[in-house]
């Protein structure tokens, strides 16, 4: 794994979730818009707003995360591969039980 070092954040948390929904509503905005006058249908503005929600979504647990994402990143890579390694186990372990109920 790369080594990464964000640098500190130059806004405050509310700034940056504020800019966040700024862009959601400019987005929704834009979509009705685009609907009214018939330059976009209705569903590829329901399926644009849904991806923008996932990603606003991503952003937020981004910002929720952000101190404990910064520890992993800190953490010697011998650690974070014997965690990931753990997980792969217990992916591998749930996937085999899922079959087995399956069958």
């Amino acid at each position: 794994m790369a080594e990464f070092r964000a640098p500190k954040p130059q806004f405050s948390l509310a700034t940056r979730r504020d800019h966040v929904n700024r862009m959601a509503n400019l987005m929704t905005t834009h979509n009705r818009r685009e609907v009214s006058g018939r330059r976009l249908r209705e569903e590829e503005a329901v399926l644009m707003e849904r991806h923008s929600a996932d990603v606003i979504g991503t952003f937020n647990w981004l910002i929720d995360n952000e101190q404990d994402i910064a520890r992993w990143l800190e953490a010697p890579a011998e650690a974070r591969a014997i965690v990931l390694n753990y997980l792969d186990v217990a992916v591998v372990a749930a996937r085999k039980a899922m079959e087995s109920v399956g069958k």
